[in-house]
């Protein structure tokens, strides 16, 4: 199946609700439509063979909805909610400037203050110095999202260890639920992202915020 033909499945689903679960989903929450058209984040493969997950944008919320589809098949599978999660790397430091801080990597920073600065979001100076850069936008799991978060971060190994010797250093996780999401108190990470982790030197702060309305049960 190719990219349209994924999409019309998904959006089929989503007009005839032939699953049980898209009927409970959709009976408290609505996709995204711009125009009359269905709102697509990302489309990515999953681990199994031929199965892709459509991340949808939900609206008046955060998270996503996700929409497996068998490409053999041709058809959905399953029809889920994802959590959206912000990732971004921060260093902080009150006796480093940004600028220090920046040119320590060779990984471009999305987001940089100086101590002193005014903070765009209070009436008060910032007392610290920040760089932030940002991970992938979109639709994903945590684990899927880290991963390639750390690809990139692993370009520049010898940077991110100069930083996390000289700043404090950490990767943040901003993730925001469905109430009704399974996972929402659990998470399993495999001996190999741990291990990238360690080598980069960096820990990981997850704060996590719940949304939406419980689903009722559809007969």
């Amino acid at each position: 199946m190719n990219l349209v033909e994924i999409k019309e499945a998904v959006e089929k689903e989503i007009n005839d609700r032939q699953l049980s679960a898209t009927a409970q989903y959709l009976k408290v929450l609505s996709p995204v439509y711009v125009k009359g058209k269905l709102q697509f984040t990302n489309i990515d493969k999953a681990k199994d063979g031929n199965v892709v997950v459509a991340y949808l944008p939900v609206n008046d919320h955060s998270f996503y909805f996700a929409v497996s589809v068998d490409t053999e098949a041709r058809r959905v599978i399953s029809f889920a909610t994802e959590a959206a999660y912000n990732i971004f790397l921060r260093a902080t430091s009150i006796l480093i400037n940004a600028d220090a801080m920046q040119a320590m990597t060779i990984i471009p920073p999305t987001k940089m203050w100086n101590k002193g600065d005014k903070n765009p979001d209070s009436n008060f100076d910032y007392f610290f110095s920040a760089i932030t850069i940002d991970g992938k936008s979109g639709g994903g799991t945590l684990e899927e999202k880290l991963d390639a978060f750390l690809t990139t971060l692993e370009q520049d190994k010898a940077g991110i260890h100069a930083l996390t010797n000289a700043a404090n250093v950490y990767i943040q996780v901003i993730a925001h639920h469905y109430i009704a999401d399974g996972n929402l108190c659990s998470q399993s990470w495999n001996r190999d992202l741990i291990k990238r982790l360690y080598e980069l030197n960096l820990e990981v702060n997850i704060e996590t915020f719940v949304e939406g309305k419980v689903l009722e049960f559809v007969s």
